[in-house]
C-alpha cells in the first residue's frame, strides 16, 4: 500500500474511531444519568457497562497522558478536544499501518 492510500485509510479509520469513542462515552453517560432520575433502579445495566468499558479502551493512551499532565485540574476546552482528535488520529494511523502490513503479508504468500 502506498503512502496516499495509507493516509486515506488512516483518516477514515480515525474518523470512525472518533465517532465510536464519543458515541460509547455519551451512551454510557446518558444511561448512567438515568439512575439519578429514578432512584429505584438497582445498578448499571449490560449496555451501560459495555459502553463505558469500550470508551475506557478507546480513549487510551490519551487518557493516561491527560491525567499525568492535568492531575487534579482541568485543561482548557481546546486542549481537551485536540487531545481526543489526536488520539483518534493515532488509532487510525496504527490501524491503517496494521491493515497494510496484513495485506502485504497475505499478498506475499
Amino acid at each position: 500500500m502506498n503512502l496516499r492510500g495509507t493516509l486515506r485509510l488512516a483518516a477514515i479509520l480515525g474518523a470512525l474511531h472518533l465517532v465510536v469513542a464519543m458515541g460509547s462515552l455519551l451512551l454510557g453517560f446518558s444511561l448512567g444519568m438515568a439512575r439519578f432520575d429514578s432512584p429505584e433502579t438497582t445498578g448499571p445495566g449490560y449496555v451501560e457497562t459495555t459502553s463505558s468499558h469500550l470508551a475506557d479502551i478507546l480513549f487510551q493512551p490519551v487518557h493516561a497522558i491527560y491525567r499525568a499532565f492535568y492531575a487534579g485540574s482541568s485543561a482548557p476546552a481546546v486542549v481537551q478536544w485536540l487531545s481526543m482528535i489526536l488520539n483518534s488520529v493515532l488509532w487510525g494511523l496504527v490501524l491503517a499501518v496494521g491493515v497494510g502490513r496484513i495485506r502485504s503479508l497475505l499478498g506475499a504468500k
